[in-house]
This record gives C-alpha cells, structure tokens and sequence, in this order.
C-alpha cells in the first residue's frame, strides 16, 4: 500500500491578480471578491501567500476560513475560525463583544450562514 502524498506543485506567485483584487475592494463599490476555479489550481495558496500579505501590508483587517474544516458542521467551523483569529490578531483591545456575531458565505446557489 502507498501511503506517500501526492508532489508538490509549484506555485507561481501572481501580483497582477493581487493588484486587481486590491483595486476592486479598495474602491468601495463591493466587499466581496469570489474566486472559482478547479480543484488544485491554486485558489488557497494565492490567497495565504499572496493575498493575505497585502491585505496586512495595506491595513486591513482579513480572516481566512477553510470551511471543510468542519464538513459536518460548517457553521460551527465559521465562528470557530473567527473566534481564533480575532484574539490572535490583537483585535480583542479595540473590539466590544456584539449581542450577536453574523456571517455568511457562499456561491451562486448556495449558501452558508452561522450566528453566535
């Protein structure tokens, strides 16, 4: 039995994409940006290695959530995730705790939300 993980692909950094996505959020005439692509074409690692960093470089405040890491409870995953970056970040001095937290994700069809 072959236990060994698949190789590695390269990653191939893209600065005119981050570019983009900077302009168009930055703009103030959306806050959303979705990605689609095919599975293993690089949308993760484009927004941890080149997105993130920018996002923090031009002051903003993001949070990155996986939401298969809870396939059985997605919307647990969500306000997991969110309650771990907000103290990790140093948000929690200048935050006041809401009556209630509401996020939603999704694509065309679909959806996700959680309430905490």
């Amino acid at each position: 039995m072959n236990t060994s993980s698949p190789p590695e692909l390269p990653y191939y950094p893209r600065p005119d994409l981050v570019e983009k996505v900077g302009t168009v959020l930055g703009s103030g005439l959306t806050d959303a940006v979705t990605m689609f692509a095919a599975r293993r074409m690089g949308k993760t690692e484009f927004v941890q290695r080149d997105l993130a960093p920018a996002a923090q470089a031009w002051g903003w405040h993001y949070c990155y959530v996986d939401l298969w890491r809870r396939r059985d409870d997605p919307e647990h995953g969500l306000i997991e995730a969110i309650e771990e970056h907000v103290p990790a970040q140093g948000w929690t001095a200048r935050l006041r705790k809401p009556d209630t937290l509401k996020a939603k994700a999704g694509s065309p069809g679909s959806g996700l939300e959680a309430e905490w």
